[in-house]
């Protein structure tokens, strides 16, 4: 919450001063890129701005780090440093064990000027912090996670191609290398019948490819190949969207896009990881199963039913992506265009001319996704429980129910 309060207050001063477009551009960096401009790589612990008085913090020149152990480049000193701004403020989470790079001042070009903190000519040994990698599994070691590569920029985000390696990988860019390796094992997960648990299933699945130039361009799978799809990609993120993805196919009337939730880092260097799928919307292990034996299902269908407190029942489908609109059907009552589902701040699902607003959530929803998926994982695990209003009219209470799920056969 502080980092984005400075990151506005940052906006702000420049949307008032001109000092630079607010709506400039992302910055991209590829992470070899990345390691030649900042060749020192350190293992520590953030601890903040270097305050100075009567300056922001969001305008520090400097930051406090405390460094465990240099993992490749020039020496620096184990313990408490001082690290200089780079392109942008560090918005790092004060206090949190990452990777960062550094470059080092020509001051530093012998080890023996760095043991000493100087050059023979006065100048001070000094580092810039210009990229960092934060850990993405909670918990885990920095040597059994992976990263979340990014650079810093105060108008924009910074992205760095591939945006998710280990720590074994990211040594294997500095060494030179041309090419990074990526191998991600793991077996398909989906829910169970009652949306209560994430369970695995089927065989062990195991994907190679090799990232060069600015995506990987091959990628071998084994335990993973549905009749009727195309050889499917490795992606990887640059900071956008889902970390790892493997793509089959993204248009309809087939699509299947599956994701990779890693889970962490096997000594071998492969990462570990949940396989889910994320396109098209199915959920459980019975409709996964059910979409990708058969070669003639295209996409999930969901059916609800709405119980007012007067006894009416309302229903309503959704998952066709060729249908023009979702409609609420009530008896002997013209239906009504869906318009929107909103679950937070405010849970409400809108209809034209009428609000249903939400019971709180209970429960977790256990796979990732929009409001869409989140919702229909709730109604998986139960009822919700609603209040329908209209204008001025006062709430009646209703609950919402889902009826059927299961995948539809594709349209001729």
């Amino acid at each position: 919450m502080q980092t984005a309060l400075l990151r506005i207050a940052a906006i702000m001063f420049v949307a008032l001063t001109g000092a630079q477009s607010v709506v400039a551009k992302p910055l991209h960096t590829t992470l070899a890129d990345a390691v030649a401009k900042a060749p020192t790589i350190v293992v520590g612990v953030f601890r903040g701005a270097v305050e100075v008085d009567g300056v922001e913090p969001y305008r520090a020149a400097a930051f406090h780090f405390d460094v465990e152990r240099v993992v490749r480049g020039t020496s620096v000193p184990v313990g408490p440093v001082t690290l200089l701004r780079g392109q942008g403020f560090a918005d790092i989470t004060r206090g949190a064990r990452v990777v960062v790079l550094l470059t080092p001042s020509a001051a530093c070009a012998s080890a023996e000027a760095a043991e000493r903190g100087g050059s023979e000519t006065g100048n001070a040994c000094t580092f810039t912090l210009e990229f960092v990698g934060v850990p993405l599994v909670d918990g885990l070691a920095i040597e059994e996670n992976v990263l979340l590569m990014r650079g810093f920029y105060d108008f924009n985000a910074h992205l760095v191609s591939p945006g998710l390696v280990s720590l074994h990988q990211l040594r294997q860019v500095a060494s030179g290398r041309g090419t990074l390796d990526y191998r991600v094992r793991g077996r398909l997960h989906g829910l169970s019948e009652d949306g209560t648990k994430l369970v695995a299933f089927g065989p062990d699945i195991d994907v190679r490819g090799t990232y060069e130039g600015h995506q990987i361009n091959d990628t071998r799978v084994e335990g993973l190949s549905p009749p009727n799809f195309p050889s499917p990609k490795l992606h990887v993120t640059s900071g956008f969207g889902r970390h790892l993805s493997l793509q089959f196919n993204r248009g309809w009337p087939r699509p299947l896009v599956v994701e990779a939730e890693v889970t962490g880092v096997e000594a071998s260097g492969a990462l570990r990881a949940r396989f889910i799928v994320a396109m098209p919307d199915v959920l459980t292990v019975g409709d996964i199963q059910a979409y990708l034996s058969d070669p003639s299902a295209s996409y999930p269908r969901f059916s609800y039913a709405v119980t007012l407190a007067t006894g009416e029942v309302w229903t309503f489908s959704d998952g066709d992506p060729t249908a023009p609109a979702t409609l609420l059907k009530r008896p002997g009552l013209p239906s009504l265009p869906q318009q929107s589902l909103s679950l937070a701040p405010e849970r409400a699902l809108r209809f034209k001319g009428l609000t249903m607003t939400l019971a709180p959530l209970v429960g977790t929803n256990l796979l990732p996704g929009g409001a869409s998926r989140q919702f229909r994982q709730e109604l998986l695990r139960g009822p919700v429980a609603c209040v329908i209003s209209s204008g001025r009219r006062r709430g009646t209470g209703c609950t919402i129910r889902l009826t059927h799920h299961g995948v539809q056969p594709a349209r001729r």
